[in-house]
């Protein structure tokens, strides 16, 4: 029934691999290892996971990060965790996290930029600048993001009369990132094309991208798009 981790430490059979980890070496789970325990978008789950201890030996098997830690979390608050991922992981992968949070209003974008008050911090508080509360997926966020990178700028969830919402639009032009979970059932199949036979009626543009192309490459999106716009001469 339970796993005895460490002395005092006690683990369900189902717990997470990496919060097992971290509390057999008597330490929190942090940065982008604690965002994915926490159930925040994470495009890359690190490995070996990052854990946080305030003093001590180096740990093998894991990256350790130095700082204050509750001996009664093994994982780290959310705050907490996206305030390391920003110094640690690369921005996108630390804008994805953070995005999710504010979508689902566990944090606010002022409660990040105040952790970051420093001259010094000035290009993380422009990476936090670019998170939006509209993101419905993470293949939505890493494919906006991809865009603003080369210049193009995309207006995410916009809404159209007849339509209604789409992932966003760049130039005039519809973009939308469709994942298998939300566009195979019949309901779902007969939806989108409904939705697309009244874009066709608008003489609005589309382009669709499948979820799973973003997330192995988000600028297959950038591809993607330059392409559509080439050909309208946009």
């Amino acid at each position: 029934m339970l796993v005895r981790c460490a002395r005092g430490v006690y683990a369900a059979a189902s717990a997470e691999r990496d919060v097992v980890h971290a509390a057999r070496r008597f330490t929190t789970l942090t940065c982008l290892s604690a965002c994915h325990a926490q159930g925040l978008w994470v495009w890359h789950q690190p490995f070996p996971p990052h854990v946080v201890r305030g003093d001590g030996p180096p740990i093998p098997g894991v990256i350790l990060h130095r700082g204050t830690r509750d001996p009664h979390e093994q994982v780290a608050d959310v705050l907490d965790a996206l305030v390391i991922a920003f110094r640690c992981a690369p921005p996108r992968e630390a804008i994805v996290a953070a995005e999710s949070a504010v979508v689902q209003q566990r944090i606010t974008v002022e409660d990040l930029t105040a952790a970051f008050p420093g001259q010094r911090d000035r290009r993380i508080r422009a990476s936090i600048a670019r998170i939006r509360d509209t993101s419905q997926s993470l293949p939505e966020t890493l494919a906006r993001l991809a865009l603003e990178d080369v210049g193009l700028t995309m207006r995410p969830q916009v809404r159209i009369e007849g339509v209604g919402h789409v992932d966003g639009m760049v130039e005039g032009l519809v973009c939308e990132i469709d994942g298998r979970a939300f566009h195979s059932g019949p309901i779902e199949f007969e939806e989108d094309r409904r939705r697309w036979n009244a874009l066709m009626e608008l003489g609005i543009p589309t382009v669709r991208i499948p979820a799973r192309w973003v997330l192995a490459n988000p600028d297959a999106a950038v591809l993607t798009v330059r392409r559509a716009l080439a050909a309208r001469g946009g």
